[in-house]
Parts: structure tokens; sequence; C-alpha cells
């Protein structure tokens, strides 16, 4: 009985507050149902367990295959929100491919995996589900698929360059990755780039620390790292673990099994060696000639 006096209170200065208020001086929503791309992400597709709705808002997504482990595809989910009110009944709306501006292989690159799709009543917002595996010609180029909203009976699609009312324009945080494709702020397209496309790895560091090395791989070329890769391969070792800080232990079964090969190579004779992008013999740690050295002033062993 001690609390009635504080609720009563309480209450009265509610009642009070509500009172000094008109209705003109609420602003209602007075807008139509919009649908939106609003994908976020972290910049790392791999985080799953992130929460997105957190995340910095992206106006395109980029995939790089040697950032993802576990395989040569992936799911990716790219978020779809409405603006309006939430409503108690099913909305279906559909994704649809931009054809002419898409030059990823459908069935083979990627697959929408569910492009009729529907808010459910009393939400406002879902994923479309685009399945990317990697292919031969994405290991050395970058493709893109675009996404485009159908929106059906129920929603609208009011969006211009200068986005819908007082929503600001999302630009992407890692704008520098392609800067020529990440243009687009129309909020009902969504492009998606695809890559694997192989780089020097963060961890393969340059110069004299690399070269004196225990384990040193040398210099980087884009031809030795295939080389390490395909020593790798047998390991279950890929780009993603080059690119992850690796174990030095496990660069040491790298840099011995490349160092053989090159050793096998050489000893067959002068045909076989293996040359580096520059002309000089490729060389790691554990090969019998100088890192720089010429083939023309190797000795051939027939």
């Amino acid at each position: 009985m001690k609390f009635l006096p504080k609720l009563f209170l309480a209450s009265s200065a509610l009642a009070a507050a509500m009172s000094s208020c008109s209705e003109h001086e609420i602003d209602y929503y007075s807008g139509v149902d919009a649908i939106f791309f609003d994908q976020q992400f972290s910049g790392n597709i791999n985080e799953t367990w992130l929460d997105t709705t957190q995340l910095a808002h992206q106006i395109y997504t980029v995939v790089n295959f040697n950032n993802i482990s576990g395989g040569l595809d992936s799911i990716l989910k790219i978020k779809i929100e409405t603006t309006g009110y939430v409503r108690d009944y099913l909305r279906p709306f559909s994704v649809e491919v931009v054809a002419d501006s898409t030059d990823a292989i459908e069935g083979e690159e990627f697959t929408i995996l569910n492009p009729d799709l529907a808010i459910l009543p009393g939400n406002n917002s879902t994923h479309v589900d685009v399945k990317v595996s990697v292919s031969e010609r994405l290991y050395s180029s970058t493709c893109r698929i675009q996404l485009r909203l159908v929106p059906g009976e129920h929603f609208a699609l009011p969006f211009g360059k200068d986005g819908f009312g007082l929503m600001p324009l999302r630009g992407a945080v890692n704008a520098s990755v392609l800067t020529d494709l990440s243009t687009n702020y129309d909020p009902s397209i969504h492009n998606i780039f695809i890559t694997g496309e192989l780089s020097r790895p963060a961890m393969w560091t340059e110069g004299v620390e690399q070269i004196s090395h225990k384990y040193s791989w040398g210099t980087y070329s884009l031809k030795k790292y295939r080389l390490l890769l395909s020593v790798a391969e047998p390991y279950g070792w890929g780009p993603w673990h080059f690119e992850n800080q690796m174990p030095i232990e496990r660069m040491g079964i790298i840099q011995r099994a490349a160092a053989s090969y090159l050793r096998e190579q050489y000893n067959k004779g002068r045909e076989y060696w293996v040359l580096d992008e520059d002309g000089s013999m490729m060389w790691v740690k554990g090969c019998s000639w100088a890192l720089g050295t010429r083939p023309e002033d190797m000795v051939d062993v027939n």
C-alpha cells in the first residue's frame, strides 16, 4: 500500500504531459510503403556471428574467395527492408537479375536461391539468398551480379539519387576497393562483385626481414604464390590460410615442399628449370642457388 501514492503521482505527471500536447504536434508517417536493399556487414562476409543490424550500411557487396574459409562457394544474405507501417498480412515481391549489367554466369558462378520473397505479417525486413561460386576465370578477373527489386502490388520504389525523405544516402565503407564500379546509390539496385584474383598476402612481407627469415619464401611474385598454393593444397591449405597469420611451422612445411620441387626440376635439366616472373631462377630458402640468380649463370647438371 505504501507504493500507491508514488504510482498516483507518476500517473498524474504522465497525464499532464499528454494533455499539454496537441494531435498536430505528433508527426505521423504519411509516405508510401517502399522496399529497398539495406545491406549491412563489416566488410568480411565470413563473420556470420556478427549482429548485422549494428554494422555499416553498404551500397554494394564484395566477395573475395581468398578471404573465405571452407570451400569454393558461399551463401550471401542480402538484406531488404521496408518503409511505412508494419502490416498484419503477407506482402509478396521478387528479386530479379539485371542481365545487361551482370557478367557473372548464372547457374555456374551464382544462383538466386529464393527470388520470390515476401515480407511476413508483423515484419519489416527479409533477405534474398545468393549462392556464389568461384570459377577458373575468377582467379584472374572480377565479375558483377546486379539485383533489382520487383515491388509487386504492395510496395513502391520511390527512391532516387537523393534518397527517400530524411533517409541519408549510405556509402560503402570500403569504397576504394572497386571505385570505378561502386557508384550506384539507387536502393532498389544492389551490385555484388565476386572475384578469386590472387594478390600478395598481408603476411608475406617484403625486404631483408623476409629474405633472412628461417622459412623464407623470398620476394613475392604471383607465379611463386601459385607454386606455394599448389604444394600447400595436399595439406588442405588455400588462399584463406595465407591471408590469416599462418603459423611458422606451416610456413616451414610449404617452404621445404617448394624448395624440394624447385630442386627436382633443376636436376631434370635446363628445360625444366622454373623461372620467376623477372626471368631469374625461382627461389625459396632451401634452393642451392642464391636469390636473384639468372639462368645463364647456372650450370646444367646434365
